[in-house]
């Protein structure tokens, strides 16, 4: 197996290396430290040619000096270090394909609105752009999470990933499905239509659970996301694991995507399954 560990240089990217190096050592993966470097971000484009060879020649001596030091964290796992030229969401996506990599590990960073809006997230990019599962840590979490919670939304892609979870849990690990449906028993009552939609809807959820051991299901009548975070918070669960649906343009600035919202919210790490992933990964 395969781990794409992008470092920034920064003391907040390098929150990810204790994790990836302790799920490297569980999978007996190969770890591929990256790092992306634009010298036309810092140049740009007006700055002469011999300018910018220059400074890509020191930002990549920089670089590898900088891979050489953080593969010193994983003595004994097989390492490759791996500097790349370009803009960091697009090199990531493209090394994860060329490597076919099984997971793709980083740290975002909680942007406000308005330079989300301007620049967006490189992680959040690529967990909609990569062709594998990108795990969007916090700090020093487990290798082997103890109790996972899968949000769904009915779809048949949120509920695909339950059959993607395999690598990331142990036998011990107990899986909650929560559904946020937005429907009081209340309004159940109330309506025909309503509580014949939602008893149909809660059988199919059932089936999501039924044959799987230390599965079980949970519907709350909040709305996403904030039924997910408050259930999160009040909960033990130290994973968070999501589909995405891979929306962009306007459709996302306007709507937004519930799995965004978690991915910048949510106290605990965050595992994406991209709609690339969800059918044909690596994992």
């Amino acid at each position: 197996m395969k781990i794409l560990l992008p470092l920034n240089g920064t003391p907040h990217s390098h929150k990810v290396v204790p994790h990836a190096r302790a799920l490297a050592r569980r999978w007996q993966a190969e770890v591929i430290l990256m790092r992306a470097i634009d010298p036309l971000a810092f140049a740009g484009e007006n700055f002469a040619s011999l300018t910018t060879k220059r400074l890509e020649h020191d930002m990549l001596e920089a670089a590898q000096e900088y891979l050489a030091q953080q593969s010193a964290e994983f003595a004994g796992l097989p390492v490759r270090k791996l500097c790349v030229v370009g803009p960091a969401r697009e090199s990531i996506r493209a090394q994860a394909f060329q490597e076919k990599c099984d997971l793709i590990m980083m740290a975002p960073y909680a942007y406000g609105a308005l330079v989300r809006w301007m620049i967006g997230s490189v992680a959040e990019g690529v967990a909609h752009m990569a062709p594998c599962p990108v795990l969007l840590v916090r700090g020093q979490e487990r290798a082997e999470p103890k109790h996972l919670l899968v949000p769904v939304d009915g779809s048949q892609l949120s509920g695909s990933v339950l059959d993607h979870l395999g690598p990331f849990v142990c036998p011990e690990t107990r899986v909650t499905v929560l559904h946020c449906s937005g429907v009081s028993q209340e309004e159940e009552r109330r309506s025909e239509a309503t509580g014949a939609y939602m008893q149909r809807l809660r059988g199919e959820l059932e089936r999501l659970v039924e044959g799987r051991d230390r599965h079980r299901l949970e519907m709350l009548d909040s709305l996403a996301p904030e039924g997910i975070l408050d259930y999160l918070e009040k909960s033990d669960c130290d994973l968070v694991a999501m589909s995405t649906h891979g929306a962009g343009g306007f459709e996302q600035l306007y709507l937004g995507s519930v799995t965004d919202q978690i991915a910048r919210r949510a106290s605990r790490p965050v595992l994406v399954f991209p709609p690339a992933s969800g059918s044909a990964g690596h994992v």
